[in-house]
C-alpha cells in the first residue's frame, strides 16, 4: 500500500510562492496566493499560485516613474502614466511606457512669429506639431495639397464648372458649323451640275419634255 504523501508538509516538496499557501488534496496539492497579493503564474488556474504579486499603489507610495505633468494611473499589476490635455507625449517608448516626458502644446497661431494663413478665406488651427490652416464654412479648398492657400466660395465652384463646360462645347461646335457649311457649299455645287449636264443630255436628243429645276 502506498504512504499517502504531503507535498505542503516541505516546501521542497511543493512549487508555490512564498507568498501563497499550499493547500494538501488526496492526490497532489495545490497553491493559493495570499491577501494582498495577485496571483500572476502563467500556469494561469492550471498551476496558480506559483507566482504571487504583491498589490500596491505605486502612484501613491511614490514609486512610479511618470513625467510630473503626467496622471498616473494605478493597475492590477502595475501602473501607467498618462499625459494630460494640452501636453504631448514625447516618451522614447510611448506604447509600452507612455507618460514618461510630456511636453506642453504650444498654440503656434497665437505664436508673434506667425504670419498668418496665405488666404484671407481661411483660418488657423493649432496641431500637435504645429499648426494647418483650413477654408472657412461656406469654402471649398481648391488645393487640398497646400490646404487653405485657394479657397473658393462654394457657390462660385459651380458657375466656373458650367462656365468651363459651355466654352468647351463652343471649342467642338464652331469648327463643326464651318466644316458643315462647306460640305452644303460642296454638295450644293454638285447638285446644279447634275441638273446642268441633265439639260444638256436631253438637248443633244432632241428632247422637249424636260423641266429646268432651278
Amino acid at each position: 500500500m502506498n504512504a499517502v504523501v504531503d507535498e505542503c508538509a516541505s516546501e521542497a516538496a511543493n512549487q508555490c510562492d512564498e507568498n501563497a499557501d499550499c493547500i494538501d488534496k488526496p492526490i497532489g496539492y495545490t497553491c493559493r496566493c495570499r491577501n494582498g497579493y495577485v496571483d500572476i503564474s502563467e500556469g494561469g488556474a492550471r498551476n496558480p499560485g506559483r507566482k504571487c504579486h504583491k498589490l500596491m499603489d505605486e502612484c501613491q507610495m511614490g514609486l512610479a516613474d511618470c513625467d510630473p505633468k503626467a496622471i498616473c494611473i494605478d493597475m492590477t499589476y502595475s501602473y501607467t502614466c498618462k499625459c494630460p490635455h494640452g501636453f504631448a507625449d514625447k516618451s522614447t517608448d510611448p506604447i509600452n511606457k507612455p507618460g514618461r516626458i510630456c511636453s506642453k502644446l504650444i498654440n503656434s497661431c497665437d505664436s508673434p512669429n506667425f504670419t498668418g494663413c496665405q488666404s484671407k478665406e481661411s483660418k488657423c488651427i493649432g496641431t500637435k506639431d504645429g499648426f494647418v490652416c483650413r477654408c472657412i464654412d461656406g469654402y471649398i479648398d481648391l488645393n487640398p495639397a497646400n490646404p487653405g492657400t485657394n479657397c473658393s466660395k462654394a457657390g462660385m465652384i459651380w458657375y466656373f464648372f458650367f462656365k468651363f463646360q459651355s466654352n468647351v462645347i463652343s471649342l467642338f461646335l464652331v469648327p463643326y458649323y464651318y466644316l458643315r457649311k462647306k460640305e452644303m457649299k460642296k454638295e450644293k455645287k454638285k447638285e446644279r451640275y447634275s441638273i446642268v449636264m441633265t439639260i444638256k443630255f436631253l438637248k443633244l436628243n432632241n428632247t422637249k419634255d424636260y423641266c429646268i429645276i432651278q
